[in-house]
C-alpha cells in the first residue's frame, strides 16, 4: 500500500494518479472489496469508486491515437464525395384525442363489463395513468348500470293510511345516537 495511506486525519492530502493505481493494485492483491479497501485507505467507499473512474478515464485517454500535425502539400487533399443525408425515421404521430363523450362511453363500458382499470385502459388504447386521469377529470360521470326500479308499494284503496310518524333511532359505531321521525312509506323507501 502506498505510503500516503491511510488518509485519516490528513486534510488536503494530494493523492496522485499513481497513488490511486497503487492502492487499487494493493486491494486486488489482498482480495479486498471496495468497502474494505476504503477502510484501510481511510476514505469513503464513494471516494474509492471515484478513483476507479479516474484511473479508467486516464487509461482510455492514453489509448487514443495522437493527432498528427497538419502538413502543407503542393496538391490539395482529395475530398470525399458528397453523400446524401440519411433519412430519419418518421416521428410517431400523436394519438387522436378522444372527446368527452367518447371518454364517458369508455368509462361506462368498463363499468358495464366489469373491467378493471388496466383492462379498460388497454381496450381504450391508453396508459393506466391516462385512464386514471380521465376518471378523475370526469368525476367518473358514468350512468349507473341499469337497475330495475323498485315497484311502488300499493295500499288497498279501501283503507286510507294516515301519515303516522314513527321514531327511528340509529346508533353509529362511534356511539352517536341519531333519532329521526319518519312515515312508514319513507322507512320502506329507505330500506328498499
Amino acid at each position: 500500500m502506498p505510503a500516503i495511506f491511510p488518509l485519516n486525519g490528513k486534510p488536503n492530502a494530494v493523492v496522485t494518479l499513481g497513488d490511486k493505481k497503487a492502492l487499487m493494485e494493493h486491494g486486488l492483491s489482498e482480495g479486498l472489496n471496495m468497502s474494505a479497501l476504503a477502510r484501510r485507505a481511510g476514505v469513503s467507499p464513494e471516494t474509492i469508486t471515484n478513483w476507479r473512474l479516474d484511473i479508467r478515464q486516464a487509461h482510455v485517454a492514453s489509448q487514443k491515437p495522437k493527432r498528427q500535425p497538419a502538413r502543407l502539400t503542393a496538391t490539395p487533399p482529395k475530398t470525399a464525395p458528397i453523400s446524401t443525408p440519411k433519412k430519419e425515421a418518421p416521428m410517431p404521430q400523436p394519438k387522436p384525442r378522444l372527446s368527452r363523450e367518447e371518454k364517458i362511453a369508455a368509462l361506462e363500458t368498463q363499468k358495464r363489463e366489469g373491467l378493471n382499470n388496466r383492462e379498460a385502459a388497454e381496450r381504450a388504447g391508453v396508459s393506466g395513468p391516462t385512464w386514471s386521469a380521465w376518471k378523475k377529470d370526469l368525476g367518473y360521470v358514468c350512468a349507473p348500470v341499469a337497475q330495475k326500479a323498485p315497484e311502488p308499494a300499493t295500499q288497498p284503496a279501501s283503507a286510507p293510511v294516515a301519515a303516522v310518524l314513527r321514531q327511528v333511532a340509529i346508533t353509529r359505531p362511534d356511539g352517536m345516537k341519531i333519532e329521526v321521525s319518519m312515515t312508514a312509506e319513507e322507512i320502506r323507501a329507505l330500506v328498499a
